[in-house]
Formats: C-alpha cells, structure tokens, sequence
C-alpha cells in the first residue's frame, strides 16, 4: 500500500496520464482486502461453531451411558413381543405367546414321532409284536401326543376350545359339503387303525389292483405294487369296497398251479412229479402238506392242479415262486417222458359214398 501511495504522489508531481489507472488500482485493492477480511471473519465463526457442537455432543454423550442404549433397545423389542394382537375372552394373545405355542407344537411333532418310532422299535424287540400291529398302535400313540401338544399350545396361547365351537360351526357351514370327503377319509383311517383290517406289511387286493401295504395315515393309505409303483388311495375306499387281504392272519398264502398232460399219461406218475416238484423249493412249507387234485378231463388234456403252503412277504415273491415250479415241472416231465398237452383236433368224414378227389391242372 505504501508503495502505492508513493506511485501516485510520483504521478501527481509529474502530472502523468496514468495517474487515473493507479487511482482505479488502488480502490479494487481496497475492495478485495475488505473481502478478504470478511472471509476471515465469517471462517473464524464457523471454526468457533463447530468446537462449540462438538463439545455438545461430548457432552451429552458423556451424560447418556451406553447402558441407557441397551435399556431402550431391550425395552422396544419387550415392546414387540407384548403386542397384542386380539383378545379372547379379554384374554390378550401376544406376539409372544403365538411363537412359543407355535414352538410348543414343533417340538412336539418332533418329540412324538421320535419317541413312538423308538419306543416301538424296543417293544417289537420285546414282546415280540407283529409289525402291522406295532404300526397301527405307533401312528394312534403318534396322533394322540401330537394332539396333546396342540392342546398344551393352545392353553399358553389361552385360547379356550369354546372358541372352536363357534369356529367348528362356521366352518360346518360353509365348508360342509366340500370337507365331507375329508371327514369321510379322516374317519376311516381312524377306523382301520383301531380295527385293523389291514396293517402295514399287508398283501392286499383292491378291484384290480394288488399290492404290498407301506404306509396307514388318517386320510390315505399307499400300496406298493410289484412295478414298484405307490398308489395313494383313500381310506373310505377299503370301508366301501371288497379288499382281498392275503395276510391278514399270517403271511402263509396258499398257491395253487394248473397243468394240462396229454391223454394217455399216466395219472400217477403226474402226480408223483407234481409232488416232488414242490418239495424240491426251498419256498414251499411241508405243512400244510401239499397235495394234487385231478381236476377235469379238458378238451386237449387231462387237467391237474397241485395246491401248496408258501410263506410270502410280497407280489413279487409269490410271482417268483409259481414261475420256478413251473421250471421245475417242465424238466421233470421232460426227463419222464411226459407230454404238455397242447390244443388238438381230430376230424371224422361221415359219407355214403366215397369221395372224390379230382387233380385240377394248372
């Protein structure tokens, strides 16, 4: 500034033209120091505000501990699990309530269907129980605890069952005709595993249908066929219709296998080769004792059928045991001489007169 001012009094006594330009100079000069002044000024306010917010904050912090935090925390999550969500019989049903009855319930499935699956496991080792017994007393033991947690669920829940009464009703009402099948089902699964008409293990024949039976529940029950195929099929279905149960007293089926010799044979040997057939597999019980009926005199053949004792425990088993007496029947009539018979016809010409035979040429 001083060398400024000194330029322009050197100006003034010279009288020099650019006496006006320093002049300008000088006010822009005067201009930007008051800015700048300014700036400092506005910048030291700012560095002042910020010391004087961080001390606030530091000081509120100080005076909140990090415990107060974790007191509000556990108090707004105590919150959530004590909301009520409705109320039965000014009875308030919380969130709380409905995850603990609902783990109740889990644990519950969980503990049953371990506890009964072991417990009969031992008592088939003990007592020495049929095993479609043992199942059919398994899943009423396994249902029974289930619904002894449902109900324990429901009273910490204090959910009364007079509640279901009214439910029970509406629902009637507007789903009657829709559930009946259900109910039909329901039902009858309960039926058959008190009654037991068919257990698990059972060969059964439903109609067409034949197969080993795997698995009884309270709406449906699955066969097994010998293609190794599940067929789910309702409960009401073996309480409506004729079953043809090969192993509801024991799994000893009674077989029988037809063979047609031709006329001639001698009667008692086929007899005697029947026989030793059967005996020769291992599968065939000697008691009953087998025995051979002379059934009919065929068209083509004179008709035989031996009757045998088999302990079977599938479709395919007995399928398997008919098919190798039948081997054994082929070479032990084969090695005796003994002929299948096969369909025949003799044709007798009755005339008067003799025929005529006449060669037509080509």
């Amino acid at each position: 500034q001083e060398l400024i001012d000194n330029d322009i009094e050197a100006a003034e006594e010279k009288n020099s033209a650019s006496l006006f330009w320093l002049k300008e100079h000088h006010k822009h000069l005067d201009t930007l120091r008051t800015e700048l002044e300014e700036y400092i000024a506005d910048r030291r306010e700012l560095e002042r505000l910020y010391e004087t917010s961080i001390a606030e904050v530091e000081r509120r912090i100080q005076l909140v501990p990090v415990a107060a935090y974790y007191d509000s925390f556990l108090h707004s999550v105590q919150d959530f699990w004590d909301y009520e969500i409705t109320s039965v019989e000014e009875k308030p049903i919380t969130i709380r309530k409905v995850v603990t009855a609902f783990l109740i319930f889990a644990l519950g499935v969980l503990i049953s269907r371990r506890f009964t699956r072991r417990f009969f496991l031992r008592f088939l080792e003990r007592f020495h129980v049929a095993e479609g017994s043992a199942a059919a007393l398994q899943s009423l033991l396994f249902y029974t605890l289930v619904l002894i947690f449902a109900l324990t669920a429901l009273n910490v829940v204090n959910v009364p069952l007079t509640v279901f009464t009214f439910v029970g009703g509406a629902v009637a009402i507007g789903f009657g005709f829709g559930s009946q099948n259900v109910m039909n089902n329901f039902i009858s699964g309960i039926i058959i595993l008190i009654e037991q008409p068919i257990r698990r293990g059972d060969i059964v024949q439903l109609k067409e249908m034949t197969g080993i039976v795997t698995h009884i529940g309270l709406r449906s029950t699955s066969l097994r066929t010998a293609d190794n195929i599940d067929i789910i099929v309702p409960n009401s279905t073996f309480l409506e219709h004729e079953v043809v149960n090969w192993t509801l007293i024991d799994h000893r089926v009674r077989l029988t296998m037809q063979v047609g010799v031709a006329y001639g044979s001698p009667t008692d040997t086929v007899k005697s080769l029947l026989l030793r057939a059967v005996a020769e597999h291992e599968k065939v019980l000697s008691q009953p004792s087998p025995f051979v009926l002379f059934s009919n005199f065929g068209n083509d053949s004179l008709e035989f059928e031996v009757v045998f004792w088999s302990h079977i425990a599938s479709v395919t088993q007995k399928l398997q045991v008919l098919s190798d007496i039948r081997f054994i029947v082929e070479r032990l009539f084969r090695e005796d001489g003994i002929v299948v018979a096969f369909p025949q016809r003799d044709i007798h010409v009755d005339t008067v007169q003799p025929l005529e035979v006449k060669i037509l040429g080509q």
